[in-house]
């Protein structure tokens, strides 16, 4: 298509000089490159913070449940089904990090504001 499109101009003018010839599609894939690559620059330091903050809350997670085996047992006695547990550990977790979220988006803003 491109080759023929070459053919075609230097027919219409023999003097035309034709430097180099790419399609649109690598005409726009090199027009957004430097884009791309912003954004994996951007993603990536993100995603990695992301991880390292579930690894947070899964070790914080751990630490107390393993706190706690001895009420875990008392309560596992007094007839507790297993998901009920499992749901009040999931409910005080989603607790604390909804609140450190909040403690930590205030924080942000703020310093925002402050360097601005």
């Amino acid at each position: 298509m491109i080759a023929s499109s070459e053919v075609a101009l230097s027919q219409h003018d023999a003097n035309r000089t034709i430097s180099r010839s790419t399609s649109f599609r690598e005409l726009r894939a090199d027009y957004f490159r430097h884009d791309q690559i912003m954004a994996i620059m951007f993603l990536s330091p993100g995603l990695a913070l992301l991880v390292v903050t579930a690894t947070g809350v899964y070790g914080l997670a751990s630490f107390w449940v393993r706190k706690r085996y001895r009420q875990i047992g008392i309560r596992r006695a007094l007839g507790v089904r297993k998901s009920d547990i499992l749901r009040y550990f999931l409910v005080e977790n989603l607790i604390l990090t909804a609140t450190e979220s909040v403690v930590g988006t205030a924080l942000a803003i703020g310093l925002n504001l402050a360097v601005a």
